[in-house]
């Protein structure tokens, strides 16, 4: 079972708080999909057409990457870097919808939607 609290940077780079593991679970799914093949499967669950997953990841007290991702129902995907990211700008790709389902599916396994929203360092 994942512990709900924060990370704490362990060197001067970055000494503020990291996000919580929600948000890292989220960051390494995203990356699987975008960088693994997986072979999707039909899943289930119903998706209405509004259906987004949205990461933003802000900026710390240094050098910390700022970008945005975004998974769309139909599998657009769209990235925008703005600061110490590896690619700046934005990028768009598509994935196969079955490879959002199953994304999906791995939130509810993993029963993401039962965490706060939000976590703060009186949680650590």
């Amino acid at each position: 079972m994942f512990e709900r609290r924060h990370l704490v940077a362990g060197n001067s780079a970055c000494s503020a708080l990291l996000a919580s593991q929600r948000i890292v679970l989220l960051c390494v799914w995203i990356l699987l999909i975008l960088v693994v093949p997986i072979e999707a499967t039909p899943k289930q669950i119903e998706l209405p057409d509004n259906t987004t997953i949205a990461l933003h990841r802000g900026g710390c007290e240094k050098r910390c990457a700022v970008y945005d991702v975004t998974i769309r129902a139909n599998g657009r995907v769209t990235y925008e870097g703005q600061h110490y990211v590896r690619r700046g700008g934005r990028r768009e790709a598509k994935i196969d919808p079955l490879v959002v389902r199953a994304l999906i599916e791995q939130f509810y396994d993993a029963d993401f939607f039962s965490l706060r929203a939000r976590y703060d360092s009186s949680d650590a």
